[in-house]
């Protein structure tokens, strides 16, 4: 994207001027007094701006709590096959997985003693099934391996009148004895290290990671005084990173964010040398972004890895609106020292480019809405939207905010 923005500006700076120089210029239509008027969609940001200025700031701000509110609902909780819809193949596959596989996301809890051989005693057999105790409440489990789980298979097929009353220890020796590929996964180094081998089923319905995860940490958490103390704890898996990756994307949301807007304020300060005129036109550029992440929060909607870059992606496109609004509007203003006027020719002039620009990047966006990948689908909604609303806030929000604030903040005043 970088790249590509640079290759769009060495176009814009070098082949467009040199394109156009041969043509000769076009003479914009004037209004009445020979001044260049806003038309058609221009022409009504520019009539609202100037009639209300102060509804459009209270429906901004009212837009803007509201967002709020919405983003304290985000969560990052997301199943792999909410990625693709129902019908495509990938999620009929991973179900046929789910069905008669076990499940498709794995999660391993190993137990390690310093003593060897401990998990064939009757205490270390009980550590690990008081660790597996945790998963037979949780209705998202496809299959479970462990070493109880293995015994218990083999005491269905060892019946008690052919070996009465055998002892786990012996009947551990007798299998490992006969098959010894069944204890690869679940009995190591010599029997200082056991491990539960489970798999979930990413289209149970209630599927919760970070549910599961909490739940066990504090299921092993109660057993540390009794069935596992001595012992080390490990928990790892497919099922953990993915939890782990999911839930580092809000505090990744929250800080990507704040790093974009300082970024774009300091680059707005060193273009414009004015701390207010600086915020001012960065403020309505964060009600996109904000918009965005509290409609996710309102709809439901989780953050994944597609979804986290809407935010800064908003505030970065779209606050090149605002720039160029700004920009003609200082123009415009220093001509005759008239803020109505100036919003009414930086519509008839920039304004229209701005909402013609936003307009096919929209389309652009919207192209991704025809994905198999669902993810795309949100990044492009959503980013259009997002773009949607950078364009009514550097067209509605920010001229506003020039004619209520520029008078008393003096933004456009030469330094005296």
């Amino acid at each position: 994207m970088a790249g590509g923005t640079l290759l769009a500006l060495g176009i814009v700076f070098l082949f467009l001027p040199a394109a156009l120089r041969p043509w000769a210029p076009l003479r914009p239509p004037g209004a009445a007094d020979g001044e260049e008027a806003p038309r058609g969609l221009a022409a009504w940001f520019a009539g609202r701006a100037l009639a209300r200025p102060g509804l459009i700031l209270g429906l901004s701000a009212l837009v803007l709590l509201l967002s709020l509110a919405g983003t304290l609902r985000l969560t990052a909780e997301n199943k792999f096959t909410s990625y693709f819809w129902p019908s495509s193949d990938v999620y009929q596959g991973l179900e046929f997985i789910d069905r008669n596989m076990g499940g498709t996301s794995t999660l391993e809890v190993y137990l390690r003693s310093p003593q060897d051989g401990y998990f064939k005693s009757p205490e270390g057999v009980a550590a690990v099934a008081a660790v597996e105790s945790f998963f037979d409440g949780t209705a998202e489990v496809g299959s479970l391996r462990s070493l109880p789980s293995l015994l218990r298979e083999a005491r269905k097929t060892f019946k008690p009148e052919w070996f009465p009353n055998m002892p786990d220890a012996t009947l551990i020796t007798l299998l490992q004895g006969m098959a010894p590929e069944l204890f690869q996964d679940i009995l190591l180094d010599g029997g200082r290290t056991a491990s539960l081998q489970i798999r979930f089923q990413e289209t149970a319905p209630t599927l919760n990671r970070r549910r599961i995860i909490d739940g066990l940490e504090a299921h092993l958490a109660s057993l540390q005084a009794g069935p596992l103390r001595e012992l080390d704890l490990e928990t790892t898996g497919i099922f953990v990173l993915y939890a782990n990756m999911l839930g580092s994307l809000i505090e990744s949301q929250r800080d990507t964010l704040g790093f974009v807007i300082g970024a774009i304020y300091l680059m707005l300060l060193v273009l414009f040398r004015r701390f207010r005129l600086a915020l001012v036109v960065l403020l309505p550029q964060a009600l996109p972004a904000i918009t965005m992440l509290g409609v996710m929060g309102w709809a439901g909607i989780p953050l994944d890895l597609v979804t986290v870059m809407i935010a800064a992606i908003a505030i970065g496109v779209g606050v090149d609106s605002a720039i160029q609004y700004t920009m003609r509007f200082r123009e415009e203003y220093a001509r005759d020292h008239d803020l109505r006027a100036a919003v009414r020719r930086s519509h008839a002039t920039v304004g229209r480019a701005i909402w013609v620009a936003t307009s096919i990047i929209v389309l652009g966006f919207a192209v991704l809405m025809t994905s198999d990948f669902f993810p795309s689908v949100w990044f492009g909604l959503l980013t259009g939207l997002a773009m949607l609303m950078s364009q009514f806030s550097a067209l509605l929000t920010l001229p506003s905010l020039f004619l209520w604030l520029g008078p008393r903040w003096r933004l456009f005043e030469p330094r005296g």
